[in-house]
């Protein structure tokens, strides 16, 4: 699962994990392993405004599924 969502603060969120254009998994990402998978995510500024990622990735997910995620995670980028 990906997900982008405007991150509307009642903060700023400081100290959080920044991300960066292209996104991959290489980057520094808050990370916690639940018994199903793996959950990550961090943010991503576009013009001032913060976007809340989050990725998980299941433990039993088919390698062509694994594949087709970080396909979508590396599309992202900002509307023109």
């Amino acid at each position: 699962m990906l997900q982008v969502a405007l991150w509307i603060p009642l903060s700023s969120p400081g100290t959080l994990t920044r991300l960066h254009l292209p996104l991959s998994l290489d980057q520094d990402w808050w990370q916690r392993d639940v018994a199903t998978g793996t959950l990550r995510y961090g943010f991503l500024d576009f013009d001032g405004q913060p976007y809340e990622i989050r990725i998980w990735i299941g433990r039993a997910a088919p390698a062509h599924d694994r594949a087709a995620l970080l396909q979508a995670l590396a599309a992202v980028h900002p509307a023109h």
